[in-house]
């Protein structure tokens, strides 16, 4: 019944689009994934259709989600069925917004200074959602911005109950006098513990404050947060974190500065994803630990950036930053080197990145080393990028050592308004037999169906990562077999 009834709204608010006050507009992304891994099902398909609709100030909106078979999170093969077919009208909302105003209801995102007091957000690819269902209040206006917010967040436990974690907060910054920012955020959360089978509620509170300059000289950025977390009315825990940044414009130089400390700054001690984006200070993205200690529990590092661009067409990036624990016990260090340049009709690009980590209690320790070459020219009427890249791991486990390389070769070309994308990849470790070696072969075609819907059809294997094809990159999770991915705007 629901359908009909959605259905019904859809061809009623379109037939009352014909009033010059009314707009209609939407996007469709379908998505079919043919998985060649032993423990999947093979055949998936994902299609979400979003529309809103706007009268003057007011925008509403929603989104249409099928999944086949639904994603399970972590159930395991046997729990899963081909013929299991997800599809509900989800991410409803509604906005009334002028230009001082703002009112929103319904799902929403939501980030407060740099991410590490609350980011709420969503990323399909890694199954990632942390977005809220609730309410929201913006004010803007010449002397600063003000905002309020309240919002639950489903969270489904292993016995099949979904109970929700509430979040509401208050932030707000005033500008200052030249070029200053002045801005506090309070936050409260209710939250849960999969690991406690009482499913008792904890309550975490962030008071937090942040400094902003802008000039066309210099930017700066300063942001404390003080957190206390507490269960059954007793406090567990207090935490800090301390984050800050500047930037410096000289001439055709531009010097960057960050610096962390995190001390028992996190929001959660299981696997739900937290309302937190912690920042790495690090050009790689990468946290500190891969495991053993939490994003914010106990870190802190700096990190500087050098870039100089002689010219329009040329531009040297250096980039090295360090973190570790209070303790010392985790490490570490990360260099990047960017130099782009122009040889006649070929622009060059050479990267290369050096990350190390060490983990002293568990005896571990790992060098990745990537060095990278890509080529940009003109082949005739065809445009290409032609990349190699060398990559080379070393990593110890207490007595045992394990390492290996992985040359990957990728070009691109286009033709038109076709855009065509080959990599092939493959893993060789000392010792090993190069026939027994993992190999990823893979090809992109991404090629525009009109002027409002796109295809991308991508086939073979993919190591995971970040992934640059026909000029987009993003990061994805591994894959192996056939991806079709369809985007139509309205």
């Amino acid at each position: 019944m629901k359908r009909y009834f959605a259905l019904l709204i859809l061809l009623a608010a379109a037939g009352v689009a014909v009033s010059a006050e009314i707009s209609i507009s939407g996007l469709n992304y379908a998505e079919y994934a043919y998985s060649a891994a032993e423990d999947s099902l093979n055949n998936y398909f994902y299609d979400k259709l979003t529309f809103r609709l706007r009268y003057g100030n007011v925008t509403v909106g929603q989104s249409f989600i099928a999944r086949l078979p639904e994603y399970k999170g972590d159930a395991t093969i046997e729990n899963l069925s081909p013929d299991d077919l997800g599809y509900d009208w989800d991410e409803r909302w509604v906005t009334y917004d002028t230009k001082t105003l703002t009112l929103h209801a319904g799902t929403m995102d939501e980030t407060i200074g740099r991410g590490l007091v609350l980011r709420a957000w969503e990323d399909r690819e890694f199954d990632i959602d942390t977005r809220l269902e609730g309410a929201k209040l913006r004010w803007s206006d010449p002397r600063g911005i003000s905002k309020a917010f309240y919002g639950a967040r489903p969270i489904e436990f292993p016995d099949g109950v979904t109970r929700d974690e509430t979040a509401a907060g208050i932030d707000g910054e005033v500008n200052l006098p030249y070029g200053f920012k002045l801005g506090g955020s309070y936050i409260a959360m209710q939250t849960l513990d999969l690991n406690d089978p009482t499913f008792t509620y904890g309550e975490v509170i962030i008071d937090a404050s942040r400094l902003g300059y802008t000039s066309d000289l210099f930017d700066a950025y300063l942001e404390y947060a003080m957190l206390e977390a507490s269960k059954e009315g007793e406090t567990d825990r207090d935490g800090a974190a301390i984050y800050a940044d500047a930037t410096l414009y000289v001439g055709k130089f531009t010097l960057l500065a960050a610096c962390k400390d995190y001390d028992d700054f996190h929001q959660r001690n299981d696997s739900i994803s937290p309302l937190s984006d912690m920042p790495t200070v690090n050009h790689s993205g990468e946290p500190l630990s891969e495991s053993g200690i939490f994003a914010g529990e106990d870190e802190a590092g700096f990190m500087g950036e050098l870039t100089w661009r002689p010219d329009y067409y040329s531009e040297v990036v250096v980039n090295y930053a360090e973190a570790w624990s209070h303790d010392d016990n985790y490490t570490l260090a990360d260099f990047y080197f960017k130099s782009v340049s122009d040889i006649g009709p070929i622009t060059l690009t050479a990267e290369y990145e050096h990350i190390e980590t060490r983990d002293e209690a568990g005896e571990k320790w790992h060098k990745k080393l990537t060095p990278q070459l890509a080529a940009d020219f003109v082949a005739g009427q065809f445009p290409m990028t032609v990349m190699a890249q060398w990559e080379h791991e070393d990593k110890t486990d207490g007595a045992s050592r394990e390492y290996h390389w992985e040359p990957l070769l990728q070009a691109d070309i286009a033709w038109r308004e076709v855009s065509l994308s080959v990599t092939a990849e493959m893993r060789y470790g000392h010792g090993d037999a190069l026939a027994d070696q993992p190999v990823w072969l893979g090809a992109e075609i991404a090629l525009p169906i009109d002027d409002s819907t796109s295809l991308r059809v991508f086939g073979g294997r993919q190591k995971g990562g970040k992934v640059c094809r026909n000029g987009i990159c993003r990061r994805q999770s591994q894959f192996e077999g056939i991806k079709v991915e369809l985007t139509t705007t309205f």
